[in-house]
């Protein structure tokens, strides 16, 4: 990208003597009488000032958007740290989270074992109360001594 002509930088003026006049196309000042010669090269270095300008530009984008890279990919890499800590985070509570089931299953079998035991008791506990109930009721029935004393004892 070059500027216009009236941006550009401002042309040299070469001196040169009166014998490289006649090769050169602008003569501005000075003649045949000895003055020195003086050329404008401001349209021979323009294209050179041109491409030194558009390579420094050209750095200067190429500097400017390595730069531009670099900070995204280092707010990539700040993403991707936080993401991973967060996914070490999540691992961590699901671990907690399956010990805890595990536990609770345990403890639920356990429950469950005793409540079962306790129905076994409260049914063995209920046929005992069935067959005292029995016994007295036999007992207070018969009026025979002989028959309430083997009663009591075969129990």
């Amino acid at each position: 990208m070059s500027l216009p002509p009236a941006a550009s930088a401002p042309s040299t003026i070469v001196t040169t003597s009166s014998s490289s006049s006649s090769s050169s196309g602008g003569v501005a000042g000075g003649g045949s009488n000895g003055e020195p010669l003086q050329r404008y090269r401001h349209e021979t270095e323009r294209p050179a000032d041109a491409l030194v300008r558009s390579a420094s530009e050209s750095l200067v984008d190429t500097d400017e958007q390595m730069l531009h890279f670099a900070q995204m990919q280092a707010m990539r890499d700040e993403e991707l740290n936080q993401l991973r800590a967060r996914i070490s985070e999540c691992n961590k509570m699901l671990k907690e989270t399956e010990e805890t089931n595990r536990l609770l299953h345990l403890q639920q079998k356990v429950l469950k074992d005793e409540i079962r035991e306790m129905e076994r008791a409260q049914k063995r506990e209920g046929a005992n109360l069935l067959y005292l109930k029995n016994i007295v009721v036999k007992y207070m029935i018969t009026k025979d001594n002989d028959v309430r004393i083997a009663c009591w004892s075969r129990h």
